[in-house]
């Protein structure tokens, strides 16, 4: 019902994983330098979508070996451009470095693991899911990341299944 930073940030990691794909699929500098930008960016909206990072790293490191674009070139590419994406839309981190790892550092303290007696992550999602969605779309979304793992592990196209999944 309202747009915080989260559906941007949605989008922005939604965009990293097509570039990705896109990656993938046509192994060139400049799509890996897309697909990093996008996780920057996904970056620099919400701290959390820094995981959107894992995509276009994944992507790199499934390049078959003898390809015209070698895996450390495609790492280093969606990394620079992650970086610099990042920085382009949080130059507060860049201009007081100090007051911006103080921030980050209390935000990181506040993720501390909770005791044992609290429910595991995964367990608080899934409620979410269901609350949110109900049972069926919960049922669907349950089934459909365990079509992506096996399809990651066993069927064709690994790597879109992977990016799937992560």
């Amino acid at each position: 019902h309202f747009v915080l930073t989260d559906v941007p940030m949605t989008f922005a990691v939604f965009l990293t994983l097509v570039l990705s794909l896109r990656a993938a699929e046509r192994p060139t500098l400049r799509a890996f330098v897309a697909a990093g930008a996008a996780a920057g960016l996904a970056a620099g909206i919400k701290y959390n979508g820094l995981m959107a990072f894992s995509m276009p790293l994944l992507a790199a490191m499934a390049l078959p070996r003898g390809r015209d674009l070698p895996r450390v070139a495609a790492v280093l590419a969606a990394a620079a451009a992650g970086v610099g994406a990042f920085f382009a839309t949080t130059p507060f981190a860049l201009i007081d470095l100090p007051a911006f790892l103080n921030g980050f550092g209390t935000q990181a303290a506040a993720f501390t693991p909770r005791s044992l007696s609290s429910e595991a992550s995964w367990v608080i999602y899934a409620k979410h899911l269901r609350q949110a969605f109900g049972w069926p779309a919960a049922l669907l979304a349950a089934g459909g990341a365990a079509l992506a793992a096996y399809r990651a592990v066993a069927g064709p196209d690994r790597v879109k299944w992977a990016l799937l999944l992560v």
